[in-house]
Formats: C-alpha cells, sequence, structure tokens
C-alpha cells in the first residue's frame, strides 16, 4: 500500500488536529502494510519515514522534546498569526499550497492513497480520503472566525465530491455527517482517536519537580485543558468556579492550561481579577513532557465545552486517573459515558454543584479515577491506525 499523508498540522504547540495527525503518522512509519509512505509538508512531497527521523532528532529546525517543528524566525511566527485574520491571507495559503501540491504530485505520487487530516482535501485525480474531526463550522460558526467558516464552507462541497472516503471521530460526528451533509452511511466510517501512553497516574514524589515550577501542589487544584476560545465554555467554568465557597476556591484554585486562540479578550478580562487573588492561573501551552504529569497532579479535570467532535482532553485526564467532569452533550458524552461527571454546559449553577461535590467527595473521586482509567483502555492510537489502514484497503479493493 502506497500512503501520501498532509501533515501541515504538525506545527508548534501542537494541539487535537496536530496531535491526530503526529499519531497517525507514527504509525504509518512503523506499519508493514504501508511499502511506501510520502508526507506534504511545508509546500513539499517527502519520504515519510526521513522525515519522521527528522521531526525526532536535536537538528537546528527541530526540537527532540516536541517532535514539533520550530519556525526559527519569531517575526515570521507573529506574521503568520496576523495574516490569518484575513480571508485573503487563508485563501492565498491554499492558493500557494494546492500549486506547490499540484506540481510535483504527478511526478511523486502516482497510485498512492492521499489522506487529509484537517478537513478540506487538496486537488488529487487519484483516491483521495478525508478526516472530518466535527461539523463545528456548520452549526456553530459564531465559535469560529470568519474567516475559517469562509475557508471551511468554500472547499466543502469539493471536498465531499473528491473524497472516496469520510473519517470521523466519533459515531456523534458520523451520524451529524450522513444526516447534515447527505452523505451515504457507506461512506462514513468512526474511528476513535487514542491516548499517549504518557498519560497515566504518577506517583506524587515523580511529578512534585515538575509541578514546583508552576507553583502547583499535588491534588490541590482543578485543571482545564484548552485552547482560550469561546467555543470551550471556559467563561462558563469561570463562573461556576466562583460559586464555590471561598475556602474551596482558596484550597483549589483553577488552572488552564492552553494557548490564546479566537477572541479570548473577554474572558481574559474576567480572569483578571481572580488571577491577581491567586485563585486562577494560567499556565499557557505546556510541553509534550510536562503536560502528563500536570494532568495526573490534579484534584480533578473540568472540561465543559459546548461542543467537541470527540474530546481528547477529558480522556487523556481519565488514563491520568484524574476524576472528570465534561459535557454531556454531543461526543464527550460517548467518550466518557458514566466514567465521569456529565453535566449541561449552560448551567453554570449545576456545574458548581457538582465541581463542589467532586472536591469534598473522596469516595467518589476514587471510584470515578477506577472507572476513568478502566475506560481509558479501551482507546489507542495503534488501534486508531490499524482502523484507519483497514479504511485505506477497503477503498482500494473498490478502486
Amino acid at each position: 500500500m502506497k500512503v501520501l499523508l498532509n501533515v501541515d498540522a504538525i506545527t508548534p504547540e501542537l494541539t487535537g488536529i496536530g496531535n491526530y495527525t503526529w499519531h497517525l503518522l507514527a504509525n504509518l512509519v512503523r506499519s508493514v502494510e504501508v511499502e511506501n509512505l510520502l508526507i506534504n509538508a511545508n509546500h513539499r512531497i517527502q519520504d515519510g519515514n526521513a522525515f519522521w527521523n527528522k521531526l525526532n532528532s536535536k537538528d537546528d529546525s527541530t526540537t527532540a522534546s516536541s517532535g514539533i517543528i520550530q519556525l526559527k524566525n519569531s517575526g515570521i511566527i507573529r506574521l503568520k498569526n496576523f495574516l490569518r485574520k484575513s480571508y485573503i491571507a487563508y485563501a492565498a495559503r491554499d492558493i500557494i499550497r494546492n500549486y506547490f501540491f499540484r506540481r510535483q504530485i504527478h511526478a511523486l505520487a502516482n497510485g498512492y492513497i492521499y489522506h487529509e487530516p484537517n478537513f478540506i482535501l487538496k486537488p488529487y485525480a487519484g483516491v483521495s480520503v478525508t478526516t472530518f474531526h466535527d461539523l463545528s463550522c456548520i452549526h456553530y460558526p459564531q465559535y469560529h472566525p470568519a474567516t475559517r467558516v469562509k475557508w471551511f464552507n468554500n472547499g466543502l462541497s469539493r471536498t465531499l465530491a473528491q473524497a472516496q472516503h469520510i473519517l470521523t471521530d466519533s459515531e456523534y460526528v458520523k451520524t451529524e455527517i450522513i444526516t447534515t451533509l447527505g452523505v451515504p452511511s457507506d461512506k462514513v466510517t468512526a474511528i476513535a482517536l487514542g491516548v499517549d501512553a504518557r498519560f497515566r497516574p504518577y506517583p506524587q514524589q515523580d511529578v512534585e519537580q515538575t509541578l514546583s515550577q508552576y507553583n502547583l501542589g499535588y491534588g490541590q487544584y482543578i485543571l482545564a485543558v484548552a485552547t482560550l476560545e469561546p467555543r470551550k465554555n471556559l467563561h462558563g467554568l469561570v463562573e461556576a468556579f466562583t460559586q464555590l465557597p471561598v475556602k474551596l476556591q482558596n484550597q483549589y484554585p483553577l488552572v488552564l492550561v492552553g494557548g490564546l486562540g479566537w477572541h479570548s479578550e473577554a474572558l481574559l478580562a474576567k480572569l483578571q481579577n481572580l488571577e491577581s487573588k491567586g485563585l486562577v492561573r494560567r499556565l499557557g501551552y505546556i510541553s509534550r513532557e510536562h503536560l502528563p504529569q500536570i494532568y495526573a497532579g490534579a484534584r480533578m479535570f473540568a472540561f465543559p465545552s459546548f461542543y467537541e467532535g470527540f474530546g481528547l482532553p477529558p480522556l487523556e485526564a481519565m488514563a491520568s486517573g484524574v476524576p472528570v467532569l465534561t459535557s454531556a452533550n454531543s461526543a464527550m458524552a460517548e467518550v466518557v459515558a458514566d466514567a465521569g461527571i456529565l453535566v449541561e454546559p449552560h448551567d453554570t449553577d449545576h456545574m458548581a454543584k457538582q465541581l463542589q461535590r467532586l472536591l469534598m467527595d473522596d469516595a467518589l473521586c476514587l471510584r470515578l479515577s477506577e472507572q476513568g482509567m478502566a475506560r481509558a483502555k479501551r482507546y489507542s492510537w495503534q488501534a486508531c491506525a490499524e482502523q484507519t489502514l483497514q479504511v485505506y484497503q477497503s477503498i482500494l479493493e473498490k478502486n
């Protein structure tokens, strides 16, 4: 089997789609079923194995600690962030990327199955597979920058016409794709994401050094891991947190891990007073080495997002042995099920009561910790990749 994987999502400050792409690439490199693997990155189609080795090397363009390509010029990074606010920049980026892709594809990738992990396919005459992680741009456009929504909508029809198959992360989104987009059910496959083995319970002595770097006490904080943007409902979580008794707020500060996203100004303004009192801590983006230990050191994990196509952070928390509170909607309920506390994300009063319950009920926390770890064992990146390869094979047999 010959595979061409687009890995443009593997960038500094790796988040959801980047994580998915990273682990898919890692498993494709190891698979005996893949005789040839090419990747598309940085406007260039390259050998997948050589690219993977470079990602994990200590040369000038990569870091072994994160395994993510690092841009050396911070000015370029700032320029890219500025241009993302403009749809013209979005469109220009795609025109440039598609130009280089087309120019190389005929010479290098004949007979390959092309997999796009990030929704919108690039033009390709061969067999194409795409992954739709959710339909938030359609259902909740207000939770995205207008440029992102327009980019998605403009490429949607072409992608649906080009794709031989659509992968998605959950049965919930599979149903949405069938009912909302009118895609035949036999053209959509739900393949659950996995959880990295680094996310596991750690003894207190193994994490104290890391926690001390962030001025955190073991078992003495509420953790939330999410990009600071409206869809993640961190505003609602903060509202619920402020309803807790003052003693609990002081004993268990709210710790937010994640980079700044779109439209985070209102949330930052709300956090300012709480941060000055030491009740809320913003740690920003945490490295791949430290994040599992930050998870494992938490008293509980909160993720009351308005909508998710899967919900990777709650799964990582469960694998870490940390009791989880998350939303009873979209795919989060499918992933967590009865191994966590499910809440209506708009009901901050109920959320506050459940936060308090988890902070005060040690027996409940122990039970949810055990149930969460057992449930997390059902999910692995290896299984995700193996099922993806099975889809590749079935499509190739039909074409």
